[in-house]
């Protein structure tokens, strides 16, 4: 029975992986990407970390095996959301200089016709 249940915790982990790479292919755009990317590193981990805690339940393995996995879902939340951010202050920046680039082919314009 614990090997099933190992069995099937790590085959979730391994879906979980090629979905999360599916989603990476088949989504265009930084946002969306993110959220395969947060995905991957949730969802494979933890059920990696129970199926080590269940083979082994007080061991040292199972524990560190379960500190490793609240250290990716930590960090995967963190890096998803610095690199979120990282993106929409690019976005912004661009679109300024293309607003403030607008602005002064519009001046250009404007001085050439009153010449």
């Amino acid at each position: 029975m614990t090997a099933a249940l190992i069995g099937a915790l790590l085959a979730v982990a391994v879906l979980a992986a090629w979905l999360a790479v599916a989603g990476l292919v088949a989504v265009r755009g930084p946002y969306g990407r993110m959220h395969f990317a947060s995905l991957a590193a949730v969802a494979v981990p933890v059920p990696i970390a129970l199926a080590a805690l269940i083979g082994e339940p007080l061991g040292p393995f199972g524990w560190r095996a379960l500190a490793i996995a609240a250290l990716s879902v930590v960090v995967g939340a963190l890096s998803a959301h610095a690199i979120a951010r990282a993106a929409f202050l690019r976005e912004r920046i661009d679109q300024r200089q293309r607003s403030d680039a607008d602005r002064q082919r519009q001046v250009r314009r404007e001085d050439a016709e009153r010449r």
